[in-house]
């Protein structure tokens, strides 16, 4: 079981994790909409691409992340419930 410094720290992790990915998705959406509108200040899709790549990447871990919390609640009440039989 971790203790609550090691759950506030792996919390820490993914939301920055989220933040990025947000940060990410919404730098894509802005430049794709740059790119619609035909503004001059606009990254070449390639750039754009690797964002949209990072902040995948990035969802992914967090979901990963969430996942396998889950997980470990289910085994922490498990052993609860077990324990208590």
């Amino acid at each position: 079981m971790l203790t609550i410094a090691q759950q506030r720290h792996s919390l820490t992790v993914t939301e920055n994790r989220i933040i990025r990915a947000e940060l990410s998705i919404s730098t894509v959406r802005d430049m794709i909409q740059t790119s619609l509108v035909g503004g001059s200040d606009t990254l070449p899709m390639q750039d754009v691409l690797a964002m949209a790549e990072q902040a995948l990447k990035d969802l992914f871990e967090v979901r990963k992340f969430l996942i396998e919390s889950i997980k470990g609640k289910e085994r922490d009440l498990a052993k609860v419930v077990g324990s208590s039989n």
